[in-house]
Protein backbone atom coordinates (compact mmCIF):
# COMPACT_ATOMS: atom_id res chain seq x y z
CA UNK A 1 0.00 0.00 0.00
CA UNK A 2 1.58 3.97 -0.87
CA UNK A 3 2.12 5.91 1.90
CA UNK A 4 1.73 9.66 2.02
CA UNK A 5 4.80 11.48 3.57
CA UNK A 6 3.70 15.17 4.45
CA UNK A 7 6.63 17.52 4.49
CA UNK A 8 4.63 20.26 6.40
CA UNK A 9 5.85 19.23 9.62
CA UNK A 10 9.24 19.11 8.92
CA UNK A 11 9.68 22.60 7.79
CA UNK A 12 13.39 24.84 8.09
CA UNK A 13 11.80 27.93 9.36
CA UNK A 14 15.14 29.17 9.56
CA UNK A 15 15.39 28.85 5.70
CA UNK A 16 12.12 29.62 4.77
CA UNK A 17 12.10 32.99 6.98
CA UNK A 18 15.50 34.15 5.09
CA UNK A 19 14.41 33.70 1.73
CA UNK A 20 10.92 35.09 2.74
CA UNK A 21 12.63 38.42 4.07
CA UNK A 22 14.86 38.65 0.51
CA UNK A 23 12.02 38.72 -1.27
CA UNK A 24 9.50 41.14 0.81
CA UNK A 25 12.45 43.29 0.48
CA UNK A 26 13.01 43.20 -3.00
CA UNK A 27 9.06 43.66 -3.88
CA UNK A 28 9.05 39.95 -5.19
CA UNK A 29 5.85 37.72 -5.07
CA UNK A 30 4.52 34.49 -5.86
CA UNK A 31 8.17 32.83 -4.79
CA UNK A 32 8.09 28.68 -5.68
CA UNK A 33 10.61 25.96 -6.58
CA UNK A 34 13.65 27.09 -4.83
CA UNK A 35 16.56 24.93 -5.50
CA UNK A 36 19.53 24.56 -2.29
CA UNK A 37 23.42 24.58 -2.45
CA UNK A 38 26.13 25.18 0.18
CA UNK A 39 29.38 25.90 -1.67
CA UNK A 40 32.70 27.48 -0.05
CA UNK A 41 30.86 28.40 2.78
CA UNK A 42 28.16 30.31 1.42
CA UNK A 43 24.49 28.89 1.12
CA UNK A 44 22.92 29.69 -2.47
CA UNK A 45 19.28 29.43 -3.09
CA UNK A 46 17.66 29.63 -6.61
CA UNK A 47 14.11 30.15 -6.68
CA UNK A 48 10.97 31.77 -9.60
CA UNK A 49 9.37 34.71 -8.78
CA UNK A 50 6.88 37.30 -9.98
CA UNK A 51 9.08 40.41 -10.46
CA UNK A 52 8.20 44.03 -8.86
CA UNK A 53 6.84 45.29 -12.02
CA UNK A 54 4.61 42.32 -12.07
CA UNK A 55 4.32 40.48 -15.66
CA UNK A 56 5.56 37.13 -16.65
CA UNK A 57 7.75 34.86 -14.01
CA UNK A 58 11.24 34.96 -13.23
CA UNK A 59 14.67 33.69 -11.66
CA UNK A 60 16.90 34.62 -8.90
CA UNK A 61 19.61 33.44 -7.03
CA UNK A 62 20.38 35.01 -3.75
CA UNK A 63 23.36 33.82 -2.14
CA UNK A 64 25.58 33.75 1.44
CA UNK A 65 23.87 34.52 4.76
CA UNK A 66 21.16 35.99 6.59
CA UNK A 67 23.22 38.79 7.58
CA UNK A 68 24.78 39.06 4.19
CA UNK A 69 23.13 38.34 0.95
CA UNK A 70 23.07 39.54 -2.80
CA UNK A 71 20.64 38.57 -4.89
CA UNK A 72 20.71 38.36 -8.56
CA UNK A 73 18.30 38.27 -11.71
CA UNK A 74 19.31 35.30 -13.20
CA UNK A 75 16.64 35.39 -16.27
CA UNK A 76 18.21 38.99 -17.15
CA UNK A 77 21.78 37.24 -16.75
CA UNK A 78 20.92 34.28 -19.28
CA UNK A 79 18.33 36.66 -21.57
CA UNK A 80 21.89 38.95 -22.42
CA UNK A 81 23.39 35.76 -23.48
CA UNK A 82 20.12 34.75 -26.20
CA UNK A 83 18.26 32.59 -23.73
CA UNK A 84 14.49 33.89 -24.13
CA UNK A 85 13.38 32.39 -20.94
CA UNK A 86 14.52 30.59 -17.29
CA UNK A 87 11.93 27.72 -15.85
CA UNK A 88 13.18 25.83 -12.91
CA UNK A 89 17.04 26.60 -11.89
CA UNK A 90 18.00 23.96 -9.78
CA UNK A 91 22.02 23.32 -8.50
CA UNK A 92 24.72 20.46 -9.45
CA UNK A 93 28.30 20.65 -8.67
CA UNK A 94 30.34 19.39 -11.82
CA UNK A 95 34.23 19.02 -11.07
CA UNK A 96 34.23 21.31 -8.34
CA UNK A 97 32.08 23.81 -9.54
CA UNK A 98 28.55 24.88 -8.54
CA UNK A 99 26.02 25.16 -11.73
CA UNK A 100 22.53 25.99 -11.98
CA UNK A 101 20.57 23.99 -15.08
CA UNK A 102 17.38 25.37 -16.34
CA UNK A 103 15.48 24.95 -19.16
CA UNK A 104 13.37 27.55 -21.29
CA UNK A 105 10.10 26.24 -20.68
CA UNK A 106 6.99 25.95 -23.05
CA UNK A 107 7.14 27.56 -26.68
CA UNK A 108 4.02 26.69 -29.22
CA UNK A 109 6.49 27.82 -32.22
CA UNK A 110 9.69 26.30 -31.48
CA UNK A 111 11.39 23.33 -29.45
CA UNK A 112 12.51 24.80 -26.03
CA UNK A 113 15.92 24.38 -24.46
CA UNK A 114 18.59 23.40 -21.60
CA UNK A 115 21.14 25.11 -20.34
CA UNK A 116 24.09 25.42 -18.21
CA UNK A 117 25.84 28.11 -16.37
CA UNK A 118 28.29 28.11 -13.73
CA UNK A 119 27.14 29.86 -10.79
CA UNK A 120 30.37 29.89 -8.71
CA UNK A 121 33.36 30.16 -7.79
CA UNK A 122 33.09 32.56 -10.93
CA UNK A 123 30.14 33.06 -13.18
CA UNK A 124 30.47 31.58 -16.60
CA UNK A 125 28.44 31.78 -19.86
CA UNK A 126 25.58 29.66 -20.53
CA UNK A 127 26.15 26.16 -22.45
CA UNK A 128 23.10 25.25 -24.12
CA UNK A 129 22.81 21.40 -23.76
CA UNK A 130 21.79 19.45 -27.21
CA UNK A 131 21.11 16.09 -28.39
CA UNK A 132 19.08 14.59 -31.07
CA UNK A 133 17.04 13.50 -31.36
CA UNK A 134 14.82 14.71 -28.66
CA UNK A 135 11.39 15.29 -26.86
CA UNK A 136 9.20 18.09 -28.28
CA UNK A 137 9.61 19.92 -24.93
CA UNK A 138 12.71 18.93 -22.41
CA UNK A 139 12.37 20.13 -19.07
CA UNK A 140 14.63 18.60 -16.54
CA UNK A 141 18.33 16.71 -17.12
CA UNK A 142 19.94 15.53 -14.19
CA UNK A 143 23.92 16.50 -14.81
CA UNK A 144 26.71 14.34 -13.21
CA UNK A 145 30.44 13.60 -13.90
CA UNK A 146 30.97 9.99 -15.40
CA UNK A 147 33.78 7.70 -15.72
CA UNK A 148 36.89 8.97 -17.14
CA UNK A 149 35.78 12.46 -15.78
CA UNK A 150 33.33 12.56 -18.93
CA UNK A 151 30.30 14.58 -17.77
CA UNK A 152 26.83 12.80 -18.09
CA UNK A 153 22.55 13.52 -17.79
CA UNK A 154 19.94 11.12 -16.61
CA UNK A 155 17.63 11.96 -19.53
CA UNK A 156 14.78 10.33 -17.99
CA UNK A 157 13.64 7.87 -15.95
CA UNK A 158 11.04 5.39 -17.41
CA UNK A 159 13.01 4.03 -19.00
CA UNK A 160 15.87 5.03 -17.17
CA UNK A 161 17.74 6.87 -20.31
CA UNK A 162 21.37 8.26 -19.77
CA UNK A 163 23.26 10.23 -22.59
CA UNK A 164 27.06 11.62 -22.59
CA UNK A 165 28.47 14.71 -23.65
CA UNK A 166 30.48 14.09 -26.99
CA UNK A 167 31.42 17.45 -28.28
CA UNK A 168 31.89 20.47 -26.06
CA UNK A 169 33.43 20.67 -22.37
CA UNK A 170 32.66 22.82 -19.12
CA UNK A 171 35.99 24.16 -19.00
CA UNK A 172 35.98 25.65 -22.36
CA UNK A 173 34.11 28.16 -23.95
CA UNK A 174 32.26 26.88 -26.22
CA UNK A 175 28.31 27.56 -26.20
CA UNK A 176 26.78 24.41 -26.91
CA UNK A 177 27.75 20.94 -25.58
CA UNK A 178 26.29 18.46 -27.16
CA UNK A 179 24.83 14.84 -25.89
CA UNK A 180 24.95 11.29 -27.74
CA UNK A 181 22.25 8.73 -26.08
CA UNK A 182 23.80 5.70 -24.24
CA UNK A 183 20.87 3.04 -24.54
CA UNK A 184 18.54 1.66 -27.43
CA UNK A 185 15.05 3.75 -27.76
CA UNK A 186 14.08 7.00 -28.44
CA UNK A 187 12.92 10.17 -26.31
CA UNK A 188 9.53 8.93 -27.72
CA UNK A 189 9.58 6.48 -25.53
CA UNK A 190 9.59 8.17 -22.38
CA UNK A 191 6.82 8.57 -19.53
CA UNK A 192 4.64 11.50 -18.39
CA UNK A 193 4.06 9.88 -15.05
CA UNK A 194 7.78 9.37 -13.66
CA UNK A 195 9.92 12.44 -14.50
CA UNK A 196 13.50 14.01 -12.49
CA UNK A 197 12.79 16.10 -9.84
CA UNK A 198 15.54 17.55 -8.13
CA UNK A 199 19.41 17.12 -9.86
CA UNK A 200 21.62 14.10 -8.54
CA UNK A 201 22.78 13.28 -4.61
CA UNK A 202 25.85 11.91 -6.36
CA UNK A 203 27.58 9.52 -3.42
CA UNK A 204 29.88 6.58 -4.24
CA UNK A 205 28.43 4.68 -7.92
CA UNK A 206 24.72 5.60 -7.05
CA UNK A 207 22.93 8.92 -7.69
CA UNK A 208 20.29 9.37 -5.25
CA UNK A 209 16.93 12.09 -6.28
CA UNK A 210 13.81 12.88 -5.95
CA UNK A 211 11.40 12.05 -9.13
CA UNK A 212 7.59 13.41 -9.97
CA UNK A 213 4.80 11.00 -9.86
CA UNK A 214 2.73 13.05 -12.34
CA UNK A 215 -1.24 12.30 -12.78
CA UNK A 216 -2.90 14.12 -15.56
CA UNK A 217 -6.87 14.10 -16.08
CA UNK A 218 -7.51 15.91 -19.38
CA UNK A 219 -4.43 18.58 -20.00
CA UNK A 220 -4.64 19.19 -16.28
CA UNK A 221 -1.80 17.37 -14.23
CA UNK A 222 -0.98 16.79 -10.60
CA UNK A 223 2.76 16.04 -9.09
CA UNK A 224 3.99 14.61 -6.00
CA UNK A 225 7.30 13.39 -4.62
CA UNK A 226 9.21 10.04 -4.96
CA UNK A 227 12.21 9.09 -4.04
CA UNK A 228 14.32 7.17 -6.83
CA UNK A 229 18.07 5.73 -6.49
CA UNK A 230 19.96 5.03 -9.87
CA UNK A 231 22.97 3.06 -9.90
CA UNK A 232 25.47 4.90 -12.48
CA UNK A 233 27.84 3.02 -13.02
CA UNK A 234 26.22 -0.58 -14.21
CA UNK A 235 25.54 -0.49 -18.04
CA UNK A 236 21.63 -0.79 -17.25
CA UNK A 237 21.35 2.18 -14.49
CA UNK A 238 19.57 0.03 -12.54
CA UNK A 239 16.19 2.50 -10.27
CA UNK A 240 15.19 1.88 -7.27
CA UNK A 241 12.13 3.68 -6.42
CA UNK A 242 10.61 4.23 -3.12
CA UNK A 243 7.34 3.33 -2.33
CA UNK A 244 5.94 6.58 -0.63
CA UNK A 245 4.46 9.89 -1.96
CA UNK A 246 5.98 12.89 -0.59
CA UNK A 247 3.24 15.85 -0.37
CA UNK A 248 3.67 19.06 1.44
CA UNK A 249 0.15 18.52 3.38
CA UNK A 250 -3.19 16.88 2.92
CA UNK A 251 -4.93 19.79 2.15
CA UNK A 252 -2.51 21.38 -0.03
CA UNK A 253 -2.70 18.29 -1.81
CA UNK A 254 -6.88 18.06 -2.06
CA UNK A 255 -8.03 21.69 -1.96
CA UNK A 256 -5.10 23.98 -2.83
CA UNK A 257 -5.66 27.63 -1.80
CA UNK A 258 -3.62 29.32 -4.25
CA UNK A 259 -2.23 28.29 -7.59
CA UNK A 260 -0.54 30.37 -10.47
CA UNK A 261 -1.02 27.68 -12.89
CA UNK A 262 -4.13 27.15 -14.55
CA UNK A 263 -3.32 23.94 -15.56
CA UNK A 264 -2.09 22.80 -12.19
CA UNK A 265 -4.50 20.36 -10.55
CA UNK A 266 -1.88 20.39 -7.96
CA UNK A 267 1.72 20.14 -7.06
CA UNK A 268 4.30 19.36 -4.50
CA UNK A 269 7.50 20.32 -7.39
CA UNK A 270 10.28 18.90 -6.03
CA UNK A 271 13.80 21.30 -6.91
CA UNK A 272 16.69 20.85 -4.46
CA UNK A 273 17.97 17.62 -2.92
CA UNK A 274 20.94 18.89 -0.70
CA UNK A 275 22.76 16.78 2.43
CA UNK A 276 22.93 17.80 5.93
CA UNK A 277 25.17 16.13 8.82
CA UNK A 278 21.75 14.59 10.12
CA UNK A 279 19.89 13.95 6.64
CA UNK A 280 18.67 15.56 3.48
CA UNK A 281 17.35 18.91 2.90
CA UNK A 282 14.46 19.16 0.40
CA UNK A 283 13.33 22.31 -1.93
CA UNK A 284 10.21 22.43 -3.42
CA UNK A 285 7.49 24.81 -4.55
CA UNK A 286 3.50 24.22 -3.82
CA UNK A 287 1.64 25.02 -6.65
CA UNK A 288 3.79 27.28 -8.62
CA UNK A 289 2.47 29.40 -5.71
CA UNK A 290 4.99 28.69 -2.51
CA UNK A 291 8.04 28.00 -1.36
CA UNK A 292 9.26 25.40 1.22
CA UNK A 293 12.16 23.61 2.59
CA UNK A 294 12.16 20.26 4.68
CA UNK A 295 14.38 18.45 6.77
CA UNK A 296 14.34 14.75 6.67
CA UNK A 297 16.05 11.41 7.06
CA UNK A 298 16.94 9.62 4.03
CA UNK A 299 14.99 6.21 6.03
CA UNK A 300 11.76 8.56 5.75
CA UNK A 301 12.02 9.04 2.34
CA UNK A 302 11.25 4.87 1.25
Amino acid sequence: MTKLVRLSGRRDLRLETWLSTVCSRSNLQNVFNPSIATFHGDTFISFRAVPPSGGRVRAYLVSGSAEDWELVDISDEAQQQGAPFIADPKFVELNGSLYATFNTGYSATANNAIYLMRIAPTRGLIQECVVSPRQRVEKNWAFYIGPNGALMALYSLSPVAVIKCVAGSLEDDRRQLHFDYGFSGSPSTASRKLTIGTQLLVEGTTGLLIAHRKFHVGPKRAYLGRVARVDLRSSEHDLTLGTKLLIDSFGQFVSPTKKLNPNLLSATYFSGLARTCDGLLLGYGINDAESRFAHLTEGELW
